[in-house]
Formats: structure tokens, sequence, C-alpha cells
């Protein structure tokens, strides 16, 4: 997994206390290959205090980081406390998501999982349309998830 750091800052962040669910996201809209930046500076634009997804994956596979790891994000409301967010660039209503993207997204789950001893399996792992009312991840991602 090829790893990018943009040393995003942030306005002040809370601490998670404790991670036992992964929620998997997309752009929602056609946006060529959205970075961990690009989002970080729309979320910040929207009043946020910058990204709310922990990890962004490109395209290509590249693993961006987002919001550090270790503070609630801002990407499920409801589940932010207790989750950690993972956003796949691109709308899969339509498209699937890269073969590159699933792999990235497979390997950062796995490791997700055994950092905080969470049991890899689909119950700890949800779209965010099972969580809220939206459509997010898209038709074709959350389809992916079962595999």
């Amino acid at each position: 997994m090829q790893l990018y750091d943009y040393n995003l800052e942030f306005d002040e962040l809370t601490p998670r206390e404790v991670t036992d669910l992964i929620v998997i996201h997309h752009t929602g809209y056609p946006d060529g290959d959205a970075s961990a930046a690009q989002i970080h500076d729309w979320h910040y634009g929207q009043g946020w205090v910058g990204i709310g997804y922990h990890w962004v994956i490109r395209k290509d596979g590249r693993l961006e980081f987002g919001r550090p790891e270790w503070a609630v994000g801002s990407h499920c409301y409801g589940f932010n406390h207790r989750s950690i967010g993972i956003h796949l660039s691109g709308c899969f209503d339509d498209v699937k998501p890269t073969a590159a993207q699933i792999q990235t997204c497979a390997e950062l789950i796995r490791d997700i999982c055994d950092d905080y001893n969470i049991p890899l399996h689909r119950a700890n792992v949800k779209g965010h349309c099972e969580l809220n009312e939206t459509d997010c991840p898209g038709y074709y991602l959350h389809q992916k998830l079962d595999e």
C-alpha cells in the first residue's frame, strides 16, 4: 500500500475512547479522484475542523491520511464516537470502484481490525447507508462489503 500524508492541519480534535466499527464512504458525485487535501478543504469550508474521514483511498489505490486515526471523526452521524471512517474517491452509484481501491480497502480494514482488536466480521464493517439515511457508499461499493 502506498501511503501519502499531506500533513493536514486541524482545529481542536477530540480523542476517540472506543473503536469497534469501520464505516465505508464514497464521494457521491463525479469527482474525478478527490484527494484527502481536497476533501479537507471542502469540509473546512463547511465550518468543520477539517476532513471528517480518517482515510482516503484514491482510484489508483493510494492511501492517504485524513483526520488522525485517534480522533473522533465527522463522517457518520451517531457513530463518530466509536468508528473509523474510510472514504473511497468516486461515485459508486453507477460505476464500480477500481480493483486497486478494493485491494487497498481490504488491507486497511484488516489492519484496523488488528490494531483495535475488532473482529474481522461484516457486523463491524458497515456502509454509511446501513447507519444513516443516505445512498453512500453507492450501490457498487456497498455490494463489495459482503465480499
